[in-house]
């Protein structure tokens, strides 16, 4: 009821809020370490199995396959040279998210948006990249940097053992900002239908939809502080 009421905005837990409602946590707060440890292990274990590339230097591979001249889908380098142009792509669109904002202007934020991204694309192939992605994982990391960050502050002048803050220092660990981002917006944009996105524009544009000046749906996604970029995902 506060959610639908528009009265988290002030919350210092807003983000634990989030993972509840997009059930990347579970009601039951006994689980929240286990699983969110748990979650974050995954994460690293998936983002270094997508950036391990030692088979470029394997030997024992083919000279015909293992260079990169080889056009053969079999070659490593044609893995290598695909996660190359993906993240090219990826990081174009990166650079470009509020720019008026200072934190998205850091290499280091820029760096976490582009590896959440990727490791995204990799995990669901059956997802296309679209242009407009970053600006929902930007959300995501802006408010996950804020409360961490503030946490990490008050436990600095505070700190008396509690069980609230035991729990809080491990959901709440500035360490894990990109892994707890990924699983956000995993959860949001797997819920969002995908197909035929690379028309999704041109439909928008010819349809009578919601985000136009004057429509209802425009007007209170104005009100809710929808960035208009994202009218159309």
């Amino acid at each position: 009821m506060t959610a639908l009421l528009r009265q988290l905005s002030g919350c210092p837990l807003r983000s634990l809020a989030w993972r509840l409602f997009l059930h990347v946590l579970p009601t039951e707060p006994a689980v929240w370490s286990e699983l969110t440890r748990e979650n974050r292990r995954l994460y690293q274990l998936a983002k270094s199995t997508y950036t391990d590339y030692t088979d470029l230097n394997d030997t024992n591979i083919s000279c015909r396959l293992n260079n990169p001249l080889s056009v053969d889908e079999q070659s490593p380098w044609c893995r290598w040279f695909e996660h190359a142009e993906m993240r090219r792509v990826i990081r174009q669109d990166v650079v470009r998210t509020m720019p008026e904002v200072a934190l998205f202007r850091e290499d280091a934020v820029r760096q976490l948006m582009t590896d959440v991204l990727f490791v995204f694309m990799q995990k669901h192939p059956e997802v296309e990249y679209v242009q407009g992605m970053h600006e929902l994982l930007a959300p995501i990391v802006y408010l996950l940097l804020r409360e961490y960050n503030n946490f990490c502050d008050i436990r600095a002048v505070h700190r008396d053992p509690h069980p609230d803050f035991d729990l809080l220092e491990i959901l709440l660990d500035k360490t894990y900002v990109e892994h707890d981002a990924f699983y956000l917006l995993e959860k949001v944009l797997l819920m969002m239908d995908w197909s035929g996105s690379v028309n999704r524009h041109r439909e928008y544009s010819d349809a009578p939809a919601a985000g136009r000046p004057g429509d209802r749906p425009f007007s209170k996604l104005l009100e809710l502080g929808v960035e208009p970029q994202l009218f159309g995902l």
